[in-house]
């Protein structure tokens, strides 16, 4: 049996470099990334237009401009915390930059509208899964949440289930708008003389 030298020092620091530098968008091969590394949740083409990450996962605007006056003039105002929901992971917390305006005195904070509405923990994908196990198979709301607890590692309460199949009921029927052709038939036709 022969035993191969391996500093431990060495090692323990590449890890540890990782956790230091896991806010940098570096291209690293995904078997040397360390468990802890989530994937960044913006991953689109508006966030560099619109959105940039920074330290400690603080999302800010890259041109914030007020929603109520259209002013540019802007004073950074601390953040918020808004809870992360992704497909097989664990919650995660990111930072949204407040901001207030000089022109109007307005506060607003930067968006994630493709992600997350603006009141809402739960993304679109979680949203719509309780209408696909609802198509499959009949069950009950609480078991619902339970099977979305298994994936999502978060249990939403019966009421926002049932709040969101209603909305996706209702979105559907929305989109099924039918085209007529213009011809209509009819079988008979009664036509009274003198009230008859």
């Amino acid at each position: 049996m022969t035993k191969q030298k391996q500093t431990a020092l060495n090692s323990y620091f590449t890890v540890k470099q990782y956790k230091l530098y896991d806010w940098v968008n570096i291209n690293l091969k995904k078997d040397k990334l360390i468990p802890e590394k989530h994937q960044d949740p913006i991953e689109n083409t508006e966030k560099s237009k619109i959105v940039s990450k920074g330290h400690d996962n603080i999302y800010s605007l890259m041109k914030p401009v007020c929603p109520y006056c259209n002013s540019k003039k802007y004073v950074k105002h601390g953040f918020n915390q808004k809870l992360i929901l992704i497909k097989g992971m664990k919650p995660f917390k990111i930072r949204l930059q407040r901001y207030k305006c000089k022109n109007c005195d307005g506060y607003y904070q930067t968006q994630l509208d493709k992600i997350l509405k603006q009141n809402s923990t739960y993304n679109n994908e979680i949203k719509e899964y309780p209408s696909i196990i609802n198509a499959l198979q009949r069950i009950s709301l609480r078991n619902i949440s339970k099977i979305i607890e298994l994936d999502w590692n978060k249990r939403p309460s019966p009421q926002s289930i049932k709040n969101w199949l209603s909305k996706t009921i209702q979105n559907r029927n929305n989109d099924n708008k039918t085209d007529y052709s213009g011809y209509y038939n009819y079988d008979e036709q009664y036509v009274k003389i003198n009230g008859k």
